[in-house]
């Protein structure tokens, strides 16, 4: 059920879920799909399934209270999201979304989502390093919180290309 603009999965049994099948998905391309988890704890799962009813692309646990994300690609033109909850009496979830990723080329493999329309052209007719522009309060680029944004207490380096056009 929907209450105050959220999403309730209220259990019956062991395991309970709420879904939606999406269409019109690019065969091969990364997407992201995001939901918060508003109230529930452990064993509240969001879940990615093939649209033809194939089996389970990929899922998420969420050990409570908090944002998660998953990035898959899209193995068909349509998926089935599946909000989960086992073992809970009630389980709420908000912000659910699934966007087009620009693909993370790490061993992370976490896309970032893109918000509006940013535009990707390689630096040089050939070259495998591109320029992304056009941002905007309305045109971005997103990466929404996962674990391998937990650096912790040792260094890191974090890198970037910048060419201001008042330079």
């Amino acid at each position: 059920s929907v209450t105050s603009g959220t999403l309730q999965v209220v259990g019956t049994n062991n395991f309970n879920y709420a879904h939606q099948t999406v269409t019109g998905l690019t065969v091969g391309k990364k997407y992201v799909f995001q939901a918060d988890i508003v109230t529930g704890s452990g064993n509240t799962y969001i879940y990615v399934r093939r649209g033809d009813n194939g089996g389970g692309i990929t899922n998420g646990s969420a050990n409570g209270v908090g944002s998660y994300a998953l990035t898959f690609e899209a193995p068909t033109d349509s998926v089935q999201i599946r909000l989960y909850q086992i073992y809970q009496t009630t389980s709420t979830f908000d912000n659910v979304s699934i966007r087009l990723a620009e693909e993370d080329r790490s061993v992370n493999g976490n896309g970032l989502q893109v918000f509006g329309s940013i535009t990707k052209d390689p630096v040089a007719t050939g070259a495998d390093l591109v320029a992304y522009s056009g941002f905007s309060n309305v045109n971005y680029l997103y990466q929404p919180y996962n674990s391998d944004l937990d650096f912790g207490t040792g260094d890191f380096c974090m890198m970037g290309w910048a060419n201001p056009a008042n330079a």
